[in-house]
């Protein structure tokens, strides 16, 4: 497997809102935060209020990819934002990432790193996931390298009390993926 570890591509989303230096972002393009080697931005088509992403200034595919450092940094910007969410919304949140490998996109639509981010009162893993895919419950998402090094989709989703789950995903379940991460934002949203 071709490992794609570029700094920008072109045709690629969220690198263009990574390293748009001429200052006519858009609206979701808007950066809230920024350290070395991410960027938090507004979610396009928000579905709850504060609804974001944190992604990869480098063309990356997954957070598997990451690098020791690189983990470490996302891991230290995850909890600011936590903070701000309990300190502003009064919320805690969950985080969730499709993991795309190769041109396999495991039921997301752009294959550059980014974990999506929703505030949210509700607890608990949708039973949806639970019962439809097979996972793993792991301690750090420095397991996803796995899932990354054997070119292995992935659903990553961390629950508001920290526990974090890696759902596997594969062609054949891509589309009971969108059904049920369509249910999951039904879920949330309301």
């Amino acid at each position: 497997m071709e490992l794609i570890e570029r700094f920008h591509m072109d045709d690629c989303k969220l690198c263009n809102i990574a390293h748009n230096s001429h200052g006519n972002r858009k609206v979701q393009d808007t950066v809230i935060c920024e350290t070395e080697n991410f960027m938090w931005t507004p979610g396009l088509g928000a579905f709850v209020e504060g609804y974001s992403l944190l992604l990869s200034k480098k063309h990356l595919l997954n957070t598997g990819a990451l690098g020791n450092s690189a983990i470490e940094e996302l891991q230290g910007l995850i909890v600011k934002i936590k903070k701000f969410f309990q300190k502003v919304y009064k919320q805690k949140i969950i985080l969730f990432e499709h993991g795309s490998v190769g041109d396999f996109h495991s039921g997301g639509c752009i294959s550059h790193q980014h974990l999506h981010i929703l505030p949210t009162d509700i607890s608990g893993v949708p039973e949806i996931l639970l019962k439809n895919f097979e996972y793993e419950i792991i301690n750090d998402i420095k397991v996803l390298r796995e899932y990354d090094q054997f070119g292995n989709p992935y659903l990553y989703y961390e629950n508001t009390d920290e526990s974090k789950y890696v759902f596997k995903v594969d062609v054949c379940c891509n589309i009971n993926l969108f059904i049920c991460m369509d249910e999951v934002k039904r879920t949330v949203g309301n």
